[in-house]
Formats: C-alpha cells, structure tokens, sequence
C-alpha cells in the first residue's frame, strides 16, 4: 500500500538538516523546516514567495518537510512522486523547475541517504497569474536499508536555469477539508500538495526507545 505524506505549512521540523548531497547552493529566504505526515495536520495552504537569490543556473532550496521517526527497520524501495501546487514565476526569464531531495537522516539529522533527486529542467513554471502544478512522476528511489529511528526528509526547492533573481513561489498545506491534486501538471484548482512512496511505511516510537534497557534477552537492566 502506498504512503501518501502531506507537507504542512506550519509548525516546526524536529530537526533541521544540513545541505547533504551539493545539489542546493543556498536557501530561499522565507526558508523553513516543517512537519510531513501520513495524516493531515489542517494548516492552511500558503504560498511561499520570494527572490530566487541568483542569476547563475543553480538551486535555491524553499522548505524541508520532516517525517516522524521509522518504528522500526524498513527497506525504503519503489517508486516516488509528487505534486506541488501555485508553482509560479514571475517572467518566463526566470526558468524555474521543481527541485528536490528525498532523504534518509538519523532521528537527530544527521545524513545517511539520498533516496532520489531532481536538480533539472523538467516542466518551467507558469507566471504568477496562471500558478500551476508542478510534478514529479513516478520513479524509482535509490533503495536504503533505514534504522528504526530514522527519519525521512523531503527538501522542495527550484532549479533556476540562467535565471532572473525574480519573484518565484510555490504552495504549501495540508486543510482536512481540501481534497489532494491528481499527480497532474498544470492544473490550477488550490488543493492539497503530497508526497507519495509507493509502498508502506510505518512511523512511531521505535521499541527500543520506549524501553531502553531492554536487550532482546530475558532479563532487564
């Protein structure tokens, strides 16, 4: 069964990576490390707006969404996708396309994995005034054995191709009441953005973490 993570727009991240892999060169300024979850959290869908912040092809990263600790050890493998709404530009000069990083951290952050990323040309963004979906299709992750206590981390930003340090944005939300996007590029209805691996993932407390002194052997510490 497919995990299906929503990317809320309040609230803060339990830990706040690091760049990892080289891809990002820097962050967006209204840059933040929030919430992801199987369930929604009912934060409002909000637009994040600003400048680029260069006019060399590069990337800028926007937000890093933050899941909850594995319960237990899981081979993350299969397919990942993704549909971002308002994705909007201010000129078509400003050449921005969807960018991210799908990661596997310690339950603290530090780096284990890239699961699967994009730093590309994929589909230009529309100008403000017509703000649309942008999606990532279905593709294979780089499989990882991941510990019980790990995390995943979804970093969403733009790759600017020669771009101008333009007004750029994207959409972020996860309303009880809103319906989610079809993983479909160019719609212009205002639902809910997601996250998608194709296959189940659990999160939780690990076991060991709520009894600390236990080994696996008959007796306690």
């Amino acid at each position: 069964m497919a995990t299906r993570l929503y990317l809320q727009s309040t609230g803060t991240g339990a830990v706040n990576p690091a760049f990892a892999d080289g891809g990002w060169e820097r962050d967006h300024g209204s840059y933040a490390s929030r919430p992801m979850s199987t369930a929604k959290a009912n934060s409002a869908l909000t637009t994040v707006t600003g400048v680029f912040g260069a006019t060399a092809t590069s990337q800028t990263r926007y937000h890093t969404f933050v899941s909850d600790t594995l319960d237990v050890a899981q081979t993350i493998s299969g397919n990942f996708s993704m549909v971002i709404g308002k994705c909007a530009e201010t000129s078509t000069s400003g050449d921005a396309h969807l960018a991210y990083a799908l990661r596997v951290v310690t339950e603290a952050g530090v780096h284990r994995a890239t699961l699967r990323t994009s730093m590309t040309t994929i589909s230009e963004f529309a100008l403000i005034a017509s703000a649309a979906t942008r999606i990532i299709a279905a593709g294979l992750v780089t499989s990882f054995a991941c510990n019980a206590g790990d995390r995943l981390v979804l970093e969403i930003g733009i790759h600017g191709v020669t771009p101008v340090n333009e007004v750029m944005q994207m959409r972020f939300g996860d309303p009880t009441a809103v319906a989610d996007f079809a993983l479909t590029t160019a719609l212009t209805t205002d639902l809910c953005p997601w996250a998608e691996l194709a296959q189940t993932v659990t999160f939780g407390t690990p076991a060991s973490a709520t009894h600390p002194g236990w080994t696996g052997k008959s007796s306690w510490f």
